[in-house]
């Protein structure tokens, strides 16, 4: 099969590069610069061929393939947690539910809130009726923080909700400046 009158690889590559035989032009402009992610030789687009190839796997050259990691589940939970300063929060760099931003922990075969299991496993049990909630107070300002220190604690639903709205109108006062 052909494309233009050339084999598929030669189409590709001129759909890339705009030559059909490879070296694309960005590797060429980019000789001697460096990667605007990491600060290593740029290969294509700005970019390092590690930067670059994470950007085409995963949308975002940041962003590192997920680490799988075996041994009890608190091992795999220390594991994805970034764990600072005791009143800083602690990203979750596991599974996120892409839908509302909280870590994901899969635990005896079933997915649980990351945040949640923290709670639960390292501080006690939730109270009946009551729910964990990441304290807007404590500086606590991500979906995906697991910091069971000082950034969360169970409240009823109400509490809940009320604390959201309150941290909605704080962050909308925020960026008004």
């Amino acid at each position: 099969g052909s494309c233009r009158g050339w084999w598929n690889a030669h189409y590709h590559r001129w759909q890339r590069h705009g030559d059909p035989l490879g070296g694309a032009p960005s590797q060429q402009v980019n000789a001697g610069k460096q990667c605007f992610i990491c600060g290593q030789d740029a290969k294509r687009l700005g970019m390092c061929s590690g930067c670059y190839q994470r950007n085409r796997r995963n949308g975002d050259p940041t962003k590192v393939k997920r680490v799988y990691v075996r041994g009890t589940p608190e091992e795999r939970f220390l594991a994805h947690t970034d764990r600072r300063d005791d009143d800083e929060c602690w990203p979750w760099t596991g599974a996120t539910n892409t839908k509302k931003g909280y870590g994901v922990f899969r635990v005896d075969g079933k997915n649980v809130t990351a945040h949640r299991w923290a709670y639960e496993h390292f501080v006690g049990p939730i109270p009946e009726g009551h729910e964990v909630d990441h304290v807007w107070d404590n500086g606590c300002r991500l979906k995906n923080c697991v910091n069971w220190v000082n950034h969360l604690e169970p409240v009823t639903h109400g509490e809940n909700a009320a604390r959201s709205w309150k941290a909605k109108r704080e962050r909308e006062r925020e960026l008004a400046g």
